[in-house]
Parts: C-alpha cells; structure tokens; sequence
C-alpha cells in the first residue's frame, strides 16, 4: 500500500503541472499513468481495474458513452490500453485496436454530471426558441424591457450550475488542447481587483463551465470546432455579429436532430442581438482572441468524429 500511495502522489503531482516532476528523471516513467504493460505503476492498475468493475456493477454506463456499447453494461466497447500524459499538455488515452489516442480520460461521473447541466441550458435555450417562434416582436421587447431580471436569471443559472461542477474541474495544464486554447483566451479577460468584482467572478465561472464541457462533452466539442474553424477574421472584424450568426447558420446545416438545430439556431438569434448587452464586448474579445489553428480538427479528431452520427463532418 506504501508503494501504491507513492506512486499515486508523484502522479498527481506530474498531473498538475509541478516543475520539480516535469523536469524530474520521474517524468519519463510517469508518461504512462495506466498501462497493463507497465510494470512499474502494476499497483496502481489493479486499482484502476478494480474501480472500473466495480462501477460496472453499481450503474449502467452511458449508453453514447465511448467506451461502452449501447445498453451493454458487460463488456467496453473500446477497451483501454493505455493513458498518457505528454509533457506538453493534455492526457491520450489509448484504445485496443484502435488507430489514434483520444484527447481526454472519460471520467463517467463528470460526464454525467455534465449532462445534467446541458439539459438545464438547453432547456431555457429551447424555451427562449419557442417565444421567438411564436412572437418575434414581443419577445425580444419583453428581453429589453426586463433585461436586468434576465440577467439576475441567468447568472443565477450559471452560478448553480458552477457550483455542482467545480469540484468536477481539472488541472488546465491537462485539459484537451481545445479547452487548453478557450483558458487561455480566458484568462486574457480583467480579472482580480480591476472592474467590476461580480462581473470577474462571472467570468470564472463561465470559464470553468466551458472547459468543463469542451474536455468532458467531445460530441459538442467537435461539433465547435468543425463550424468555429471557419471563422473569418476579416469579415469578423467588419461585422463580427454578422459572422458569428453565419457560423451558428453552418452548425444549423450541419446537424441532423432536431433539438441541436435548435440550439445552433439559438445561438445565431442571441450572436444577431448581442450587440444590446454589455457582454457582447467579452464576446467579440474571446473570438478576436481565439487562435483558430489551435483548435482545427486533427486526423485524430476526425476519426473519433465520424463515429459519432447525426452530424454531417465536412
């Protein structure tokens, strides 16, 4: 057991970032946190297994969820065979059989976690979609006339949301590249003691809960980048609610159900009206910011894509 806790303390060490680790002649071993063939970390494997089985027996896992086939609770559909942590960044997890590693470590807990705050957004998207359907005119006065409540309601919403999922919340430095990149444009914004301390700690938030979802939710992650790479900056410099409604457009042409169109659709109504809310300035400086070749599909991100239906991947 001493062995196993040493092991496990010099990992979480690597895992966040520590220099002393990186730098260290334990970096090199520590490349591979969980691997069958990985003599050394063999301690640790039965406790990797032993969870996994265990978990196997108290829930179903999610039936879209990588790893394991539809309604099957036996068996993964991808078995892993090893995790890494490559020194710049990020955690691949590899597959049996499989041609390229994924980005990320499917944590089923956070994932459902996630799901969870995904259908309480899409839920007040979706009711937002349905009053400009049925009355453009009346609900966009009804926005502008009670946009301060608006407001209290949606912070409200992110804040409790926030608060579930905090604790879900990685080290950045082993977040995917993608939700590496939107930290790091983030964290570019006025935090600290400048402006308004409210409005900070919104930002934080808002932050914590888009990595969150970009690193644990690789559907909606895709499904950004294949539409946000798109982005061009010479039109989003003219007009950058013109453009960004154009993307949310391409989501909308791009999907297959129903429920997502709606969301692209969504989005382009809110990117078209932004220009009314005080955010719209931290909404131009993230996109402004953003460094489009950062978050460009890889060959690997393509393949892992495509086993996902309902979208058409271009």
């Amino acid at each position: 057991m001493g062995d196993d806790r040493k092991i496990y303390e010099q990992i979480r060490n690597y895992a966040s970032g520590n220099k002393d680790y990186i730098d260290g002649n334990w970096s090199c071993s520590c490349e591979y946190i969980y691997s069958p063939m990985n003599e050394k970390n063999e301690g640790l494997n039965k406790m990797v297994n032993s969870i996994q089985e265990i978990m196997m027996y108290l829930r179903p896992p999610k039936s879209n969820n990588l790893l394991y086939g539809k309604g099957s609770k036996e068996e993964p559909k991808f078995e892993i065979d090893q995790v890494k942590l490559p020194k710049e960044g990020g955690v691949l997890t590899y597959y049996k059989g499989v041609p390229h590693p994924a980005e990320g470590f499917p944590i089923i807990d956070t994932v459902y976690r996630i799901d969870d705050a995904k259908r309480y957004i899409g839920g007040m998207m979706s009711g937002f979609r349905e009053m400009f359907s049925h009355n453009k005119f009346k609900t966009i006065l009804f926005f502008l006339v009670f946009r301060k409540q608006c407001n209290q309601l949606a912070i409200g919403l992110i804040k409790s949301i926030w608060r579930q999922l905090k604790i879900h919340q990685i080290y950045p430095i082993r977040m995917c590249r993608v939700a590496r990149e939107a930290w790091r444009v983030f964290d570019t914004f006025d935090y600290g003691n400048q402006g308004d301390p409210n409005r900070n700690a919104n930002i934080i938030m808002i932050r914590d809960l888009v990595t969150l979802i970009l690193e644990f939710d690789d559907a909606y992650r895709f499904r950004l980048q294949n539409v946000f790479c798109e982005l061009d900056h010479t039109a989003f410099e003219k007009n950058p609610y013109r453009e960004l409604s154009r993307l949310a457009q391409l989501g909308e042409s791009r999907e297959a159900t129903h429920r997502i169109k709606g969301l692209w659709r969504v989005a382009g109504i809110g990117f078209r009206f932004m220009r009314f809310h005080p955010a719209r300035k931290y909404i131009i400086k993230f996109f402004d910011r953003l460094d489009i070749q950062k978050i460009k599909m890889t060959e690997a991100d393509t393949y892992y894509a495509r086993l996902k239906p309902n979208y058409k991947w271009e």
